[in-house]
């Protein structure tokens, strides 16, 4: 067998597919169902489709956390998070989404 250098302890899992990873995260965390889900779709060149949760919410905060990685974002962070670029108003990228 081929040695690589590197150990499976090493490797870095791909992120799960967004439609996927949020029935998993639903059925892994029951606390989650009771937490709106939003998505992003990114504007850029490597734009892709992002979902998460609105883990923070009041009428001087957002934070989102992303479902591919359990990161926390400003609305901001979650647009750039999805490839979106020389976005003015983030919010108006974001879309509330039905639980599953």
């Amino acid at each position: 067998m081929k040695e690589t250098g590197v150990s499976p302890i090493e490797k870095h899992p791909s992120p799960p597919n967004n439609n996927n990873s949020l029935n998993l995260n639903l059925n892994a965390s029951p606390g989650l169902r009771n937490m709106p889900c939003v998505s992003a779709t990114g504007n850029g060149p490597h734009g892709r489709t992002v979902t998460g949760f609105l883990y923070k919410y009041n009428q001087t905060e957002v934070i989102i956390m992303c479902v591919c990685h359990r990161s926390l974002f400003s609305p901001a962070e979650f647009v750039e998070h999805a490839g979106g670029v020389d976005v003015l108003n983030p919010l108006r990228h974001i879309t509330m989404i039905a639980h599953p």
